[in-house]
């Protein structure tokens, strides 16, 4: 079959002409190549398994297809470099003072909070290990309770429910750190209300207990002689001075003096 070199159109046999557009034809007429194809762009990398070819989707920690564990090496050196930066902003941190350290505070915790959480099972289980250690010890005592390093725990929950949704054993060890981190925080709670209860006490017995037994003395020594245990007792003004919010609170102090009800 021969085409028109010219126009393309395809050639009667034996034609000396083309029939379209006149053009001789000199020889043998030669085939017209088919159009190209338009140029692709290419806009992102696929993701394949390295052990099927299985093409991946987005937020996968395996193989829906092998089952193959996924890791990048890629997100690997970004976790060392995570933990670089992060040294260093702390460093620059505990040098600076004034506005200077609250402007290294707001770039360490920035810093902190757009760091993105890896997608793949390994990557993201070893940053929950390291993001973990900064907020509570491995004895469990909370180290920090810096909004910054909250934020970012919350945002690894959030991304092992979607990356590890169909992985119950490493989902499971994620919640299994949420779970630890809660019982770390309620014994600290109690702890804390534990020692505001024993301040709490010496402020009683010091701001209350105290002048409030001096007082006592002092009114035995004064009316024991003329007061009966179920009377009122009023000592004069010229007797005694007392002034202050304690004794407006717990005595009624008047122009005539002070009263005490048994």
């Amino acid at each position: 079959m021969a085409f028109c070199s010219k126009c393309g159109k395809e050639l009667a046999e034996d034609a000396q002409f083309c029939a379209s557009c006149g053009t001789p034809i000199g020889g043998a007429a030669a085939p017209v190549a088919p159009a190209a194809k338009p140029a692709k762009e290419k806009v992102g990398n696929v993701r394949v398994c390295p052990n099927c070819g299985e093409t991946i989707g987005s937020f996968t920690g395996k193989c829906p297809s092998c089952g193959h564990e996924l890791s990048s090496a890629t997100v690997a050196g970004s976790i060392k470099a995570f933990t670089d930066k992060l040294q260093y902003l702390e460093m620059m941190k505990s040098q600076g003072e004034g506005d200077e350290y609250d402007k290294n505070q707001d770039n360490l915790s920035s810093f902190i909070t757009s760091f993105p959480v890896p997608n793949t099972k390994e990557d993201l289980l070893e940053f929950a290990i390291l993001v973990m250690s900064k907020i509570k010890s491995y004895d469990g005592m909370i180290r920090s309770r810096d909004r910054e390093w909250e934020i970012k725990w919350e945002q690894i929950v959030r991304k092992a429910k979607i990356v590890l949704a169909n992985d119950t054993e490493a989902l499971s060890t994620i919640m299994t750190m949420q779970t630890e981190l809660d019982e770390a925080r309620k014994k600290e709670e109690k702890k804390s209300k534990k020692a505001a209860r024993k301040m709490n006490g010496a402020l009683i017995v010091i701001f209350i207990g105290i002048p409030a037994a001096i007082i006592a003395a002092i009114v035995i020594a004064v009316t024991q002689p003329f007061a009966k245990a179920s009377d009122p007792v009023t000592i004069p003004v010229e007797n005694i001075n007392l002034s202050g919010a304690f004794f407006d609170e717990y005595f009624d102090i008047s122009e005539v003096g002070i009263t005490l009800q048994p």
